[in-house]
C-alpha cells in the first residue's frame, strides 16, 4: 500500500482542484495509518480503513460506505484527506504494488531497477521505502507537521472507525524519520520519477471516483431507502424468511442498512455473522438511530421497537412496525409498494 510521503503528495495533487487547507489535508491523509501508533487494546487497521469483511480474497477498503457516512463533513479538509487516503490505498494495492512484489519459483520477493530479484531480507523493501519518502518529502515540500492539538486550533476530527490516540506518535513518526532529504540515496527498487508519475494516475484516478460517487449520492435521492433495526428483529430464529425478504428489498432495487446500537467494535464479527446467515443488504450502521435516519433523509423505519417509531413518525420518516418476531417478505411488500408510488417519498433529496 502507499507510504505515508506518496498519501500526502497525492492528497497534494488532488488539492489542486479543491484549494483545501494544505496541512489539515495532510494531516487527514495520514490519519487512517495511526492505528500502528494507538494502545493494543485499541488498534484495528480494519476499522480505520473501512474493510469490507463481506470480500475474503483480497483488500477492499469500502471507501464508498466512509463517502457516505461523512459526506457532510468533507468540506473539513482532515476528513477529504482521510477519504483520499482510503481510495489512494485500494488504487495502490491494485495498480502499484504488483509491479514490484512478485512471486519467483514460489518465493515472495520484489523486482529491481536492473531486472533482477530479490528476496525481501533485513526490511530490504521497508528501508527503500524510507528512502524514496524522504526524496518525496524534498519533491512536494513536505516540511513538519504538529505535534500536538495546541497547534491546530481549527482541527476537528471525529471518526467513529479510528482511535485518535495514536495520531500524535504517526505525525512524530512522521517528523522523525521522513524529512526531506538533501542527499539522493541509491533506490534499488523505485524510480523516483517514475513514482511521481504514478502519484499523477493515482490522482486522476482519484478525481474521477469523486465524481463517481457524488453521482451515485445523487442516484440514491431517487432510491427508496429502508432503515432496519436489526437490534429488536429475532432473526436469529427465523433467519431464512428474514433473507428471502432482504433479498426480494435489494431485487426492487430498494437501498438496505441496518442499524444497530452495538459498539462499532464488533463490526467485523458481527458482519462475519451476517454473512453466514445471508442476510445481504448495502450498508451496516453503527450509530444513533434519529440522527442517523434523519442525516442520511431515510424514507422508512422498519423496527419493532415502539419509541423508536414513534420519533421517526415525529420527524415524517414513514415506519413498519414488527410486533412479531419474523420477517416475511408477504408482510413487508404492499406497504413498500404502496410508498413507491407516493412520489413525495421516492423524491426526497440527499442535501
Amino acid at each position: 500500500m502507499a507510504s505515508a510521503r506518496i498519501h500526502e503528495a497525492i492528497a497534494l495533487e488532488v488539492n489542486k482542484d479543491y484549494n483545501l487547507d494544505e496541512l489539515l489535508l495532510r494531516i487527514g491523509t495520514v490519519a487512517p495509518d495511526s492505528w500502528r501508533s494507538a494502545s493494543p487494546e485499541v488498534k484495528d487497521k480494519y476499522l480505520s480503513h473501512f474493510w469490507n469483511f463481506r470480500i475474503k480474497k483480497g483488500e477492499a477498503y469500502d471507501y464508498k460506505e466512509f463517502y457516505l457516512k461523512y459526506f457532510h463533513q468533507l468540506q473539513n479538509p482532515v476528513y477529504f484527506g482521510y477519504l483520499i487516503h482510503l481510495m489512494a490505498d485500494q488504487y495502490w494495492k491494485t495498480y502499484i504494488d504488483p509491479l514490484y512484489k512478485i512471486n519467483q519459483n514460489g518465493k515472495i520477493g520484489y523486482r529491481l531497477k536492473d531486472g533482477s530479484f530479490c528476496i525481501d531480507h533485513n526490511r530490504f523493501r521497508h528501508n527503500e521505502g524510507i528512502k524514496l519518502q524522504k526524496q518525496l518529502a524534498s519533491v512536494y515540500q513536505l516540511g513538519a507537521l504538529p505535534h500536538s492539538l495546541l497547534d491546530l486550533p481549527n482541527f476537528h476530527f471525529a471518526i467513529d472507525e479510528l482511535n485518535l490516540n495514536g495520531l500524535w506518535g504517526t505525525l512524530n513518526y512522521i517528523n522523525t524519520n521522513l524529512m526531506p532529504s538533501e542527499t539522493k540515496e541509491n533506490l534499488q527498487i523505485y524510480d523516483l520519477n517514475d513514482i511521481i508519475k504514478k502519484i499523477h494516475l493515482a490522482s486522476d484516478f482519484i478525481k474521477q471516483e469523486l465524481k463517481s460517487l457524488e453521482q451515485y449520492r445523487m442516484n440514491l435521492s431517487e432510491t427508496l431507502k429502508i432503515a432496519i433495526n436489526i437490534d429488536f428483529l429475532n432473526y436469529f430464529e427465523d433467519a431464512h424468511d428474514f433473507a428471502d425478504c432482504l433479498d426480494e428489498l435489494l431485487k426492487k432495487g430498494y437501498f438496505v442498512t441496518f442499524l444497530t446500537s452495538k459498539p462499532i467494535t464488533l463490526k467485523r464479527s458481527l458482519m462475519t455473522f451476517l454473512e453466514a446467515k445471508k442476510l445481504h443488504y448495502h450498508y451496516l450502521c453503527f450509530s444513533g438511530i434519529e440522527d442517523y435516519l434523519n442525516e442520511y433523509h431515510f424514507d422508512v423505519l422498519i423496527d419493532n421497537n415502539l419509541r423508536n417509531i414513534t420519533n421517526a413518525t415525529k420527524e415524517e420518516i414513514k415506519t413498519m412496525y414488527l410486533g412479531s418476531s419474523t420477517f416475511h417478505w408477504q408482510d413487508v411488500a404492499p406497504y413498500l409498494e404502496t410508498l413507491d408510488k407516493q412520489n413525495n417519498v421516492l423524491k426526497r433529496k440527499i442535501v
